[in-house]
């Protein structure tokens, strides 16, 4: 059997902390590159394939307030400064959900803790907690682009870049935003249809306050009402929304691209898989490895937080939507229940399609290990050894601040939890509580008001 020439390597030098914001981050210095036997190697340059992918979700980020920084899918322009638009823009929403957080958390301490009255608190809550988190990663946003840039040049020196990654990114954020902005708009119709009484009885301009006395009951019951304050609470309802479901999306993204890497690393090796190679190649391969392990745990530095909430958000809004489901009230209307079933479709599946994209992470990190097995005794060396042994003892996967790691055994434990919770809030929780968490969906305030409720008309 012939033996394969060996290819030239890119030495790639240890790591150097460096970063901004007070946050270190390694970042790998790459060597000029060499030219291998058959050719030059492989060299990108332009922007990186990631962060193109990444591009119309960062810009609607932006437009959202969630990502105060300017060109931020651009690791060589993206500026943060804290005296400007963006993040006056950005702590403008952080105060009003403060503010919508501590409101409801008033709500509820008068009407009684129930699952269902703390729905507004917890929605505002997480989306608090996830502005925070990303004004944060914020500060340190350019310095974390160009250590993934450079990480990514270094794999694509080898590799290429992956194939169709842009396009499935892109195709992502569409489909997931599109299916939420579908629950939003069920959401405030079912609402509506609630109130649509008042529309008889006072016009157009009751409906409108109906429609926000539902929503925003502590809220105006605080304040007078006013369609001032109306659209100001109604444009950050939708800016909550968004950052609700921007923060499962943005897992989603960051796990493709990694696993994307991981998956075209896999492919070379297994074109190798039982062939004779030089030690040469193998150490190149497992500096890639150990390229993709760095820049994994780079980036669960900062995506671990997000992993955290929107974990625990999507947890506890599964639950209300399956009690809403399982235990129907009898005043509802059938577009609630189009809404609550739709809902917790959208939920189960945003939660089951992030668990997955994010365990494929953990799962082709262990792919290598068969073909790493299965090198013929002439080929094993001391560089295959230590990709072994790399691989059996290195867990690579993204988790929510390492409180836990996202592979598939995880989603049986989620799935599990749920089934369990849910069992106990059918058992305690009592029909009137459900029938007064027929309006509550993922951003409506639990006790329904008509318009008797207002005050105006007799009903």
């Amino acid at each position: 059997m012939a033996v394969a020439p060996a290819t030239p390597s890119r030495p790639l030098r240890r790591p150097s902390l460096g970063g901004a914001g007070g946050k270190q981050g390694a970042v790998w210095t790459v060597t000029s590159s060499a030219s291998s036997a058959s050719g030059s190697v492989p060299h990108t340059t332009g922007t990186s394939t990631f962060l193109r992918g990444l591009r119309p979700a960062a810009l609607l980020a932006e437009g959202f307030g969630l990502l105060p920084v300017a060109k931020s899918s651009d690791d060589n322009e993206a500026v943060f400064r804290w005296r400007s638009l963006r993040v006056a823009y950005s702590l403008i929403i952080i105060l009003g959900s403060f503010g919508e957080a501590v409101l409801s958390l008033m709500r509820m301490a008068e009407t009684g803790v129930t699952f269902f009255t703390s729905v507004n608190v917890m929605f505002y809550s997480t989306s608090l907690a996830t502005s925070l988190v990303f004004l944060r990663m914020s500060v340190s946003w350019r310095d974390t682009l160009a250590t993934w840039c450079k990480l990514e040049r270094f794999m694509t020196s080898y590799n290429g870049e992956p194939s169709r990654l842009v396009a499935q990114m892109k195709t992502m954020t569409f489909v997931v935003l599109v299916l939420a902005l579908l629950e939003h708009v069920l959401s405030i119709v079912s609402t509506v249809s609630y109130v649509w009484p008042c529309l008889d009885r006072g016009g157009t301009p009751l409906l409108i306050e109906a429609y926000f006395l539902t929503k925003y009951q502590k809220t105006f019951t605080t304040f007078r009402f006013s369609f001032p304050r109306a659209i100001f609470l109604f444009t950050l309802q939708v800016i909550t929304t968004f950052i609700w479901n921007f923060s499962d999306l943005f897992i989603i993204l960051v796990s493709m691209g990694i696993g994307a890497y991981f998956r075209q690393l896999n492919r070379a090796m297994e074109r190798s898989k039982g062939k004779i190679r030089h030690e040469e190649f193998w150490r190149q391969k497992r500096e890639v490895y150990n390229a993709l392990s760095m820049l994994t745990r780079i980036t669960n530095d900062y995506v671990g937080p997000v992993v955290l909430i929107s974990y625990a958000s999507n947890l506890y809004f599964i639950c209300l939507q399956l009690l809403v489901v399982t235990k129907r009230p009898p005043r509802t209307t059938h577009l609630h229940d189009v809404y609550f079933f739709y809902s917790l479709v959208y939920l189960i599946g945003r939660t089951c399609v992030m668990a997955l994209i994010a365990a494929d992470v953990y799962q082709e990190s262990q792919k290598p290990r068969s073909t790493l097995f299965c090198v013929p005794t002439t080929s094993f060396c001391r560089e295959v050894q230590r990709f072994l042994m790399q691989v059996n003892t290195d867990s690579i996967a993204l988790s929510g601040c390492n409180f836990f790691s996202i592979d598939r055994s995880f989603m049986l434990t989620v799935a599990g939890t749920i089934v369990t919770y849910i069992v106990i809030l059918v058992q305690f929780e009592s029909p009137t509580s459900v029938e007064q968490g027929a309006t509550a969906g993922t951003n409506v305030t639990v006790l329904a008001c008509t318009c008797s409720d207002i005050k105006k008309f007799d009903c």
